[in-house]
Order: structure tokens, then C-alpha cells, then sequence
């Protein structure tokens, strides 16, 4: 995915996948996008979501899914990326 928008500070790109952070004034946006997508690729599909942002010029997500299901890591490999217990 790839937009023309205004960017992303490197601090705003930091926190981009954290659930409910969002830069949008109080009321106007959930933060709940980005984490939920970034969750769904990770752990039901073994990709990844990437961000490259610049301000000013816009920013591109390249998505990586695996293809083959051998490929994806497993599910104890996910959570213990993301610190969950097993």
C-alpha cells in the first residue's frame, strides 16, 4: 500500500503498530487499524508489515504473506516475538 500523503516522523513510525495509538485528535480515530492489521498478518499468516515514511512525501507499506505454509513461522515462534506465553 503506498500513499502521496504528508509523512510520518520517525517518532509517529516508532509507535505505528501500537493498538490505540493514533494521532488524530480525541474522538476522531480509534488506533486500532494499523495493530489490528499488522496482528492478523503476523500471526494468522507468518508475513509482515513494514512502514517507509517520509514527511513530506508519503509513505508505502510493503505486506508480506508467505505463499507456502512451511514458510510461515509457528505459532510458539509468533508469540514469543510478540512476548506473549505460549
Amino acid at each position: 500500500m503506498e500513499d502521496a500523503g504528508k509523512g510520518m516522523s520517525p517518532e509517529v513510525q516508532e509507535r505505528l503498530f501500537e493498538p490505540v495509538f493514533t494521532t488524530k485528535p480525541i474522538g476522531q480515530g480509534t488506533g486500532l487499524g494499523l495493530s489490528t492489521s499488522y496482528r492478523i498478518v503476523l500471526q494468522e499468516h507468518g508475513g509482515g508489515i513494514q512502514v517507509h515514511s517520509q514527511e513530506g512525501v508519503g509513505s508505502r507499506f510493503p505486506v508480506n504473506i508467505p505463499l507456502i505454509a512451511a514458510l510461515a513461522p509457528s505459532s510458539a515462534a509468533v508469540q514469543s516475538h510478540l512476548g506473549a506465553p505460549p
